[in-house]
């Protein structure tokens, strides 16, 4: 066998190094990196441009460098641009939104187990983060927000609670006029014909529910929410001001929060 000298062994070490270095390279440009900021999936009533997505951001943008800790990313479900009650009807658009929902968090979940995700849904987009919680394994998400939910209220969150470690936060209130008006008309977003869980708050099962008893919390407008220039209709929850004072700190953990009814019916 013929020996190489010191010099032969130099090349070959400068060639190694060379497709070492390629090899780093190589994989530093296949692997992105991963944001490991909390992800809130915003769901209003189904466009880009809806009030309530629009809102939100310019909530987190209130707070200073809020979006180096939190990301938000809006989803867009809806199929008819121009009609707000073919949306409202449309269950098989809701039920692809959800599906497409859920695939996305799953996507990011397996990217980052440890991701931490929030959703929080407005209005019929309650229906479309629902049905998405609802194909997502057990504890995959971290805290539901629902606010003025027009699905029913015996709509059965047993699914989505099981999928929500910290459970489901759900806010109704009895003056809200435009839920009444649609329930009269159109019925709930989930196709029932009664109240909707954003007017009366969701009604719990007679028997002893586990996962409603410690998951679910429900909160009724009151005047108290006059503070965040809210005063009771359906579209008092997408002021800034309460995004700002009462959303965000059951995200972030700040200490504020607007005084719970407990998982009671009403």
């Amino acid at each position: 066998m013929r020996h190489l000298g010191w010099k032969g062994c130099m090349a070959l070490v400068g060639v190694w190094l060379v497709s070492a270095q390629a090899a780093t390279a190589q994989t530093k440009t296949k692997m992105p990196k991963i944001d490991h900021r909390p992800i809130v999936f915003v769901v209003g009533t189904g466009g880009e441009d809806a009030r309530f997505g629009e809102k939100f951001r310019m909530a987190i943008e209130d707070v200073e460098h809020m979006d180096k800790y939190l990301r938000v990313e809006h989803v867009v479900w809806k199929r008819f641009e121009l009609s707000k009650k073919r949306n409202y009807l449309d269950q098989p658009g809701q039920l692809d939104g959800g599906k497409a929902m859920a695939a996305r968090i799953l996507d990011l979940k397996r990217e980052n187990p440890d991701l931490r995700v929030y959703i929080v849904a407005y209005s019929m987009g309650a229906r479309v983060a629902l049905i998405a919680a609802e194909l997502l394994p057990p504890d995959t998400i971290e805290r539901i927000i629902l606010l003025a939910p027009a699905v029913g209220a015996t709509y059965d969150l047993n699914p989505a609670l099981r999928a929500s470690r910290l459970g489901i936060d759900a806010f109704s209130s009895l003056e809200d006029s435009f839920l009444e008006f649609i329930e009269e008309r159109l019925g709930t977003a989930d196709g029932k014909r009664e109240p909707t869980a954003g007017r009366v708050g969701f009604r719990v099962p007679k028997t002893d529910d586990e996962l409603y008893r410690s998951r679910l919390r429900q909160f009724r407008w009151n005047e108290s929410y006059y503070r965040f220039m809210h005063h009771g209709g359906h579209f008092g929850w997408t002021k800034r001001k309460f995004i700002h004072f009462a959303v965000l700190p059951m995200i972030t953990g700040l200490p504020f929060l607007p005084t719970t009814t407990g998982s009671g019916s009403y």
